[in-house]
């Protein structure tokens, strides 16, 4: 636990920094620097004062060391009998001296290791962790690509979870349970397109116990809806229309499964074509931002037991499944009660 601590205060003054104004990359070198310029100070003062103590500690009995040279070496001992000139080396550990010497190779030392340390590190994300898009689906779907702060707060790492799926992604399962929200942004959970078309086909998508100060669903097509749960007054006005067909998806050949849970800033699923789902489970507890659902052809919708309110007045709002969205069946069982997450 205290060696956590330790990266923890490292950590902080990296994040104070880059609160200055420094750029992530040069708030890491001056961390790293005052890193090891501290930790050096701190050996060399420890090997100062055990040194002035030094009777105390062996019980009245002294070591001098003013020198220091080389031992004689074999390899040493065979170049001089071979009349080979060899360099000799000593070094003067007195006063002042010697402190300058031990905090030089001390200092050196942390900083090769430090220098071994980064170089060793591999800061790439991975499935889940945020602040990174994902391509489920590709050839390295669980290797994230770094997001990017966000405007409100360009001196702090992006939180955000982002699964870009690529047009034909087939997927067998996508299973989250987030806790997310931050301040600023306009949504928590976000279903967008980045390619300009594109549908999430979906065959069972469940939302079950979702809370969240809003939600929107538009542009999308759904052949049984079924919805349930308390919100903050709610507008359920889809076209029905007879002809919107069911979604089935069981063909699982070359497709995979992907489970995720933590705490983010947002969840936002980016099409870059049409994608396919045949589970979809999305359990998430919103504190700020909208639920936006768009783009979606959905068999079978699950939006049950779900907590939804922004200002404790149900004459305005919480919930709005608009006419731009097409229902071959509804079931309707929404309680609007007064309701305000926060």
């Amino acid at each position: 636990m205290e060696i956590l601590a330790i990266g923890s205060r490292i950590q902080s003054i990296q994040d104070w920094m880059m609160a200055l104004g420094m750029s992530e990359s040069m708030a890491f070198y001056m961390t790293a620097l005052i890193s090891v310029a501290g930790a050096s100070l701190f050996s060399v003062g420890l090997m100062v004062l055990v040194w002035r103590y030094r009777k105390t500690l062996m019980r009245d009995r002294d070591l001098r060391i003013a020198q220091f040279k080389f031992p004689s070496l074999p390899i040493i001992n065979l170049l001089n009998a071979l009349r080979i000139p060899t360099p000799k080396f000593s070094f003067d550990l007195s006063g002042f001296k010697g402190i300058g010497i031990a905090l030089g190779a001390v200092g050196f030392a942390f900083a090769l290791a430090f220098s071994f340390v980064i170089v060793a590190t591999d800061d790439t994300p991975s499935w889940p962790e945020p602040g990174a898009a994902y391509n489920l689906g590709s050839v390295n779907p669980t290797v994230g690509v770094p997001l990017a702060p966000d405007p409100i707060t360009p001196e702090q790492k992006s939180q955000t979870l982002e699964v870009k799926l690529a047009d034909g992604t087939r997927l067998e399962k996508l299973e989250v349970d987030l806790q997310m929200g931050k301040v600023g942004l306009t949504d928590c959970i976000a279903v967008e397109r980045g390619a300009g078309t594109g549908y999430l086909w979906v065959d069972t998508l469940s939302m079950d116990k979702l809370t969240a100060p809003t939600l929107v669903m538009s542009a999308s097509y759904v052949h049984q809806l079924n919805l349930s749960g308390q919100t903050d007054g709610h507008h359920t006005g889809p076209v029905q229309n007879s002809a919107t067909a069911d979604v089935v998806i069981e063909s699982l050949r070359e497709s995979g499964v992907y489970t995720g849970s933590g705490r983010v800033d947002r969840l936002v699923i980016t099409l870059l074509g049409d994608a396919y789902i045949s589970t979809m489970t999305v359990t998430g507890k919103c504190s700020v931002g909208a639920v936006d659902l768009d783009f979606l052809r959905v068999g079978t919708m699950n939006l049950t037991n779900v907590t939804i309110g922004n200002d404790g007045d149900v004459n305005t709002v919480a919930v709005d499944i608009d006419s731009t969205t097409t229902v071959h069946s509804v079931s309707d069982q929404f309680t609007d009660v007064p309701i305000t997450v926060k």
